[in-house]
């Protein structure tokens, strides 16, 4: 659980180094010696295996239930991903600056017959 919560504040952080790295113009220099070469290669594909599955598996759970026309929404997930990075540095600011705050979705009051129906059906 701990490297979840690590991978989500750092994965803005690659992007922002990525590009700061590009346009200083060392961009994905080569690197020096048989194993630094072996390590750049083996980290490519980490980065370009690790994007294809995410989004490979997107694909695959909505097409399994038949919403195709979703499928194609997976394609937008690494901006989800900066998203969600996004929401756990407004968390950990309100964690810090407010440890007790406790911020609610609002959602509609529930009728009576809406609760009885999925009391029958679950």
């Amino acid at each position: 659980m701990g490297g979840v919560l690590l991978s989500v504040l750092v994965h803005p952080w690659f992007y922002v180094l990525a590009i700061l790295d590009i346009w200083a113009g060392h961009g994905f220099m080569t690197a020096q010696g048989a194993s630094g070469t072996a390590l750049w290669w083996v980290a490519i594909f980490n980065l370009i295996a690790g994007y294809v599955a995410g989004v490979a598996l997107g694909v695959a759970a909505v097409s399994g239930r038949g919403w195709y026309a979703l499928a194609l929404s997976s394609f937008f997930m690494p901006f989800y991903w900066l998203l969600i990075s996004f929401a756990a540095y407004r968390a950990l600011w309100q964690l810090l600056r407010a440890p007790f705050y406790w911020e609610k979705t609002a959602h509609r009051a529930r009728t009576k017959r809406v609760l009885e129906r999925s009391r029958a059906v679950g």
